[in-house]
Parts: C-alpha cells; sequence; structure tokens
C-alpha cells in the first residue's frame, strides 16, 4: 500500500466515524441550529465549546476527539458540568456519543455522563476514561419541557476532566407545534441585568458597570 492509498483510507475513516448514517432529516445539532435552547450552561472549568472541547479563559476551545477520531460537532464540557436545554414538546428523541477529550491518552481524567428528562435520569455512562470507548447515547424525549446533560468529576476531582458530547442532535417531533417566540438572549441563573450610566461620578461607582 504506498502512501497516497493509506492517506485516503485514513481520511475515508474519519469521515465515516463524524457522518451520522441513516439519521432522520428532522435532526437539529444542539451547538448549532439549536443553540438557542440551550438556557443554561455551568462548568467547574472554562465554558461550554460549541463544537469544539472546552474553552478556557486564555484560549480557543481545541478539535473535539474522542480517542484518535476527530469530530465537527458538539458539545464540549468540563466536570462538574450542566447544561440545560428546553424542549418545549418539540422533540422525540435526544441522540450523542459521549467520551474524554483526547488529550495525551495518560491523563487523570475521568467523568460520569448523564442525561436527565424532565428530572428522570435517562442514560449513565458509569466512569469513563480517556482510552474507555466511546458510548452511543439514545434517549426518549417525546413531550418533555427539558433536557439536562450532566458532567460529574467520578469521584476523584475535575483534573483533566474534559467531556465531550460527540453530534448531539436533538431528532423533532414533526406533529408538535413549533414555540416561535423563543428570544435570543441567555441569562445565567440568578444574574441581574443593569445599565451603565457613563455620567455618574459618585466615587467608586464611576465608569462602573
Amino acid at each position: 500500500m504506498n502512501r497516497l492509498t493509506f492517506c485516503c483510507l485514513s481520511l475515508s475513516a474519519v469521515v465515516a466515524a463524524t457522518s451520522i448514517a441513516g439519521e432522520p432529516r428532522d435532526s437539529e445539532y444542539l451547538a448549532d441550529q439549536l443553540a438557542i435552547q440551550i438556557v443554561r450552561a455551568n462548568q467547574g472549568f472554562g465554558s461550554l465549546g460549541l463544537n469544539t472541547a472546552v474553552v478556557p479563559s486564555y484560549r480557543p476551545g481545541r478539535k473535539l476527539q474522542i480517542g484518535h477520531v476527530q469530530y465537527d460537532r458538539g458539545l464540549g464540557m468540563h466536570a462538574q458540568g450542566v447544561v440545560v436545554v428546553a424542549l418545549d414538546g418539540e422533540f422525540v428523541k435526544f441522540r450523542a456519543a459521549v467520551g474524554i477529550q483526547w488529550q495525551t491518552g495518560t491523563t487523570p481524567g475521568s467523568a460520569v455522563f448523564q442525561a436527565f428528562v424532565d428530572g428522570e435520569k435517562r442514560f449513565d455512562s458509569g466512569v469513563m476514561r480517556e482510552n474507555t470507548p466511546i458510548q452511543q447515547v439514545d434517549v426518549a424525549v417525546k413531550d418533555a419541557d427539558e433536557l439536562r446533560l450532566v458532567v460529574t468529576d467520578a469521584g476523584d476531582g475535575i483534573v483533566s476532566d474534559v467531556a465531550d458530547w460527540v453530534n448531539a442532535r436533538l431528532v423533532r417531533d414533526a406533529h408538535a407545534p413549533q414555540q416561535s417566540n423563543r428570544l435570543g438572549v441567555n441569562i445565567a441563573a440568578f444574574a441581574r441585568v443593569v445599565t451603565s450610566d457613563p455620567t455618574r461620578i459618585e466615587g467608586t461607582k464611576a465608569t462602573r458597570v
């Protein structure tokens, strides 16, 4: 086998691994079309990655990767993490694949992936590490109001607990009415919206937001 043939076969393997054969046309990705449905995202390190791994404060998120395969779509979380998705009764399935982000293959990273539908646990991965094979998630969400994606630290702290939900998507219920009035503004739980007055000159309040 020459080098060109090997490269073509390798590329085909990656493409096959990142595509989803037989997926319904009404599937929509959480990091793309349905990002507006994410109403809350908290985690123990960095911020939620949309089509990347977790995003640290000091650099962009890395490419999603589980084992030796990279993925174009998905949610990049970090323990302890929670992502809340508003379903509004519009969907019938949540599907994804989960695993620990490949870092070096020798990190202490470990996590448990869980999915809750209206408060009921519908998926639990058990403890996963960098070398644990990827797991598929297929959860019924018909008529549900809320999907909660949870990543725990597996009881040993959050060091290197970079957790990926690759190809995270929802299958829309063709018979359910769609909510058309959702606003594209997400505010963290317990946050306040305040305004800035550029003319304020009262001591330490000056120029503060």
